[in-house]
């Protein structure tokens, strides 16, 4: 078992191993002694994590899961999608993938014939059952932050995937994590799509479109600020100083219709409205 482990670490560049017929090392040896896995020849063997080893172990990554992604980002052809990296990281050992309900096998398989072409790694047969099942659970999962990503409201999320507002929070985060070490192992293995992977695990962090990335790093402004801004033609930090104080009061106090109701949910009113409404109910009772 010990020597399978060690292969596993050795096939994936994570360790390097040396076998020497001498049972003494050097001082200064840059390598760690392993005098337990002696072979029967009495020969020594010594190992010493790589710079990628280094950098897993760093990041307490599952090392299947930093292989994982490794493989996934070095087989890519073409610049990844959102999905793609989305899907990637939600097959590893560290993500806890949504399972699929019943009906939902076929579902997620009309998914996956759609947009198989940004899927990263090596897709297992559809006649392997267990493995297809799992890769497609990983594509729901996959396809929930997506649809975050893409800003869809969080309560229709939960009720899309049936699951809570924690699982959701949950699933966000995790994402967010492994996309930041994703970046950490592309640039490591000198990828070209280190910087796909870094917009990607930003896209996830806020829950916003490409488009509105540069704003919500402005203390303040969330994902529905973002959008309310950019929609009024302030797309970037810089035009806020240069826009109209008016114009920026009023895409910040405006409020986006619901689509199917016109009742607005209390909850998600601004502090500043509430209070507002509030000092306006004093002055007409006095």
């Amino acid at each position: 078992m010990t020597d399978t482990v060690l292969q596993y670490l050795e096939s994936n560049d994570f360790i390097e191993r040396d076998s020497s017929d001498d049972s003494s090392t050097a001082d200064g040896s840059a390598f760690t002694s392993a005098a337990d896995l002696a072979d029967d020849d009495g020969r020594e063997e010594t190992l010493e994590a790589t710079s990628l080893g280094h950098t897993v172990s760093r990041l307490y990554l599952d090392p299947m899961s930093a292989a994982e992604i490794v493989h996934g980002l070095e087989r890519a052809d073409e610049r990844p999608t959102a999905l793609g990296l989305y899907q990637l990281v939600s097959r590893t050992p560290d993500m806890y993938e949504l399972y699929l309900r019943s009906g939902e096998d076929e579902k997620f398989g009309e998914l996956f014939y759609e947009r198989e072409a940004e899927l990263l790694g090596d897709t297992p047969s559809e006649f392997e059952e267990e493995r297809f099942e799992d890769w497609l659970a990983a594509l729901k999962t996959g396809k929930l932050l997506e649809d975050w990503a893409d800003e869809t409201d969080e309560e229709r999320l939960t009720d899309r995937y049936k699951i809570g507002p924690g699982d959701l929070r949950g699933k966000v985060d995790t994402a967010e994590w492994l996309l930041g070490a994703a970046e950490s192992l592309a640039a490591e293995i000198d990828s070209e799509w280190t910087v796909a992977v870094r917009e990607a695990r930003a896209r996830v962090e806020h829950g916003v479109g490409e488009d509105l990335l540069e704003l919500v790093s402005v203390g303040g402004v969330g994902r529905k600020r973002a959008r309310r801004l950019y929609e009024a033609g302030i797309e970037e930090p810089a035009d806020l100083r240069t826009a109209d104080k008016g114009v920026v009061l009023g895409a910040l106090k405006a409020r986006r219709q619901p689509r199917t109701s016109s009742r607005a949910p209390v909850a998600r009113i601004p502090r500043w409205t509430a209070s507002s409404r509030t000092q306006q109910g004093r002055a007409t009772a006095a």
